[in-house]
């Protein structure tokens, strides 16, 4: 069975504000959220696992660094 990350953890994990998570969701730019209740909402750690190796690491522009 798949864990379900709640907002506070995903925005700790990706060192990003809630303001941004807000923005990411708005954009389209992160997988969806699943709603849990009428007041908490969650993402599959497997989704956020897909999207985060989809995403450019770091590496990728070293030549990027001064």
């Amino acid at each position: 069975m798949d864990k379900i990350v709640k907002q506070p953890e995903l925005i700790k994990a990706l060192g990003v504000s809630r303001g941004t998570l807000f923005n990411m969701r708005r954009d389209g730019t992160i997988p969806a959220p699943r709603k849990i209740s009428s007041r908490c909402v969650g993402w599959l750690q497997s989704e956020i696992d897909e999207w985060l190796k989809s995403r450019p690491s770091a590496e990728r522009f070293s030549g990027l660094q001064s």
